[in-house]
């Protein structure tokens, strides 16, 4: 009894070896370009040894539903962000059911530093950018100096300070999530005490109203002192703002809440249950998903249907490789870009800037009753007036969860229409041609 009792602790400690190691080698070769290996991701995998904390004796198999719904979503959508998802549910999954727990905030580091949380960020960010610019406007104008906004722009004396520019510093904010779960683990060692997920999340939600305020003091700093991009005080600004409005006050609220708030760690304590061959299958299963996927990934443009009945009147059609529909003529040129809920959208910004050209002047403007974003595109001495919204032929939004809401709810074929045109006036016209003929 007690040799069979070893060999299955061999066997076990064996695999649990090899699984880890064949998740990794998956993980490295599928998606090896699949990350964006930025500062921020660099930072969070440094700090990463350091956040890592596991509970022996403590086995749960609290990942099993999401791993297997992940896992069932990748074979319905072979892509990377789901078979990135399902890797890490599935690797999870095992380390707890074979270790023990792991903490929540190694859990949510991971997260944070993928291009999940990147993707969701650049999506429903920009929208927070132009509010943080109106509201920055508001406060000059109220102190008395005269500043005058223009989209994305704030333009005092003659000046131009773009807006997504001084907002850079919202793209720290996965930095500070990051140093926030380090903090939150490091007072957990000292302190020998635990922070539930609720409170967590709790400390997160601070965390992000901090960055939102250090944004902002960040913009009237780089407006008032007219710190152009260009300048290295530019950064500095930015780096100063983060310190001193967001991570010195996380330090001081994840000491009071993990010593205050934070239940005491029993370390002796044994819970979960005892693992056997029946979870060995389990993981071999979803090991098997996830290896058929990867050899079998597809784009997420190649799965998104595109609609034969869109036409538009007076333009040649063409369907371009990423089943984007492209609309030509002397007039101008327009965009039918196919967007699922679950997906990230073609945002213009970054395709039309992956060309060359630079927006300036984003701002929201209502043609015919309906709001659309518009923009002016410069590059060299090629001007180019845009507008864009997302549009089913039902709804004409320019709200993400809407759009993203409607198609869910309704089943309604949501495209992102990008309007381009060489004059204003010109852009209205078709904007408006557009929107008569539905």
């Amino acid at each position: 009894m007690v040799t069979s009792q070893i060999r299955y602790c061999q066997y076990g400690s064996a695999l649990h070896y090899f699984v880890i190691f064949a998740y990794l080698v998956v993980s490295v070769v599928s998606l090896r370009h699949y990350f964006i290996w930025d500062a921020t991701s660099i930072c969070g995998l440094l700090l990463l040894p350091l956040i890592f904390r596991v509970s022996p004796g403590r086995l749960s198999l609290r990942f099993l539903p999401l791993a297997l719904l992940s896992a069932g979503l990748v074979l319905y959508l072979p892509v990377k962000t789901c078979l990135f998802l399902a890797a890490l549910f599935a690797l999870l999954l095992f380390l707890e059911s074979s270790a023990g727990k792991i903490n929540p905030a190694t859990i949510l580091t991971l997260l944070t530093i993928s291009p999940i949380f990147k993707i969701v960020s650049n999506t429903f960010g920009f929208p927070l950018r132009l509010w943080l610019r109106n509201l920055a406007a508001e406060i000059l104008s109220f102190s008395g100096i005269q500043v005058q906004a223009e989209g994305n722009i704030i333009i005092l004396n003659g000046d131009i300070f773009s807006v997504d520019q001084a907002c850079a510093g919202l793209s720290m904010l996965s930095l500070s999530f990051i140093i926030c779960f380090f903090l939150i683990s490091h007072f957990e060692n000292r302190g020998n005490r635990r922070l539930t997920t609720y409170q967590i999340f709790g400390l997160l939600v601070l965390c992000f109203m901090l960055n939102l305020f250090g944004n902002l003091v960040r913009i009237l700093m780089l407006v008032l002192f007219k710190i152009k991009p260009q300048s290295i005080y530019h950064d500095l600004v930015g780096v100063i703002c983060l310190l001193a409005y967001c991570i010195i006050p996380l330090m001081f609220l994840a000491r009071w809440l993990v010593l205050r708030r934070g239940s005491v760690f029993q370390a002796g304590k044994t819970e979960g249950f005892t693992p056997d061959h029946r979870f060995h299958l389990i993981h071999f299963s979803l090991f098997l998903v996830i290896l058929y996927v990867s050899m079998n990934l597809s784009s997420m443009d190649s799965l998104k249907k595109i609609s034969s009945a869109v036409r538009v009147e007076g333009f040649s059609r063409k369907v371009m490789e990423n089943n984007i529909l492209k609309f030509e003529n002397k007039k101008g040129l327009i965009y039918f870009k196919p967007s699922t809920f679950y997906a990230p959208d073609h945002d213009p910004r970054t395709c039309w800037q992956g060309s060359g050209y630079e927006f300036q002047s984003i701002k929201k403007s209502k043609i015919l009753g309906c709001q659309v974003y518009t923009g002016v595109l410069l590059k060299g001495k090629d001007k180019i007036y845009s507008a864009w919204w997302f549009d089913s032929g039902k709804t004409k939004t320019i709200s993400q969860f809407e759009w993203r809401w409607k198609a869910l709810q309704s089943k309604e074929e949501f495209f992102l229409v990008n309007v381009n045109a060489e004059t204003e006036k010109g852009l209205k016209e078709l904007v408006e041609q557009l929107f008569v003929k539905n």
